[in-house]
């Protein structure tokens, strides 16, 4: 036999018994309550929701700019309202964000750790309220998130 055929077969299985192994680690951390960022592949606690959004893809606050950045041209309008709000309700609930929804509102950028802009709820993104602009986001139909640094 062949030297080669043996240590590309021993490899090969060696390979196979460490993936078995880190599959039993992660089933490991699961148990202990821990989820992984789909983004960092960092292991958090989340027994509140507090640590990672879940957005069809669990996300940790360090990511999810990067994350969404990347993620939502992907998505469908439906896909994007529904995801938008997530993110919109998980950083007012557990980050501090602030709804801002006039340009006169925005905190100076040196103060900002994080901005995003998603769709008005009130209008569904359509910057339309009946006949009328909608006067929650001005009609732009977008408003921002926005994190102050501490």
């Amino acid at each position: 036999m062949n030297t080669n055929a043996l240590h590309t077969a021993e490899d090969a299985q060696e390979l196979a018994c460490l993936a078995r192994e880190l599959d039993g680690i992660r089933d490991a951390l699961k148990l202990l309550g821990l989820k992984q960022c789909c983004w960092c592949r960092k292991y958090y606690l989340c027994p509140d929701g507090r640590n990672l959004l879940n957005a069809g893809q669990l996300v940790c606050y360090r990511c999810v700019s990067s994350w969404w950045e990347q993620r939502s041209p992907k998505l469908s309008i439906e896909e994007r309202k529904a995801a938008e709000h997530q993110l919109l309700r998980w950083l007012v609930t557990y980050h501090g964000a602030k709804i801002i929804r006039r340009l006169s509102q925005m905190p100076p950028a040196e103060e900002i750790a994080l901005k995003m802009v998603v769709g008005c709820e009130q209008c569904n993104g359509t910057g339309q309220s009946g006949n009328t602009r909608c006067n929650n986001c001005d009609g732009r139909g977008s408003e921002w998130i926005v994190v102050v640094s501490v």
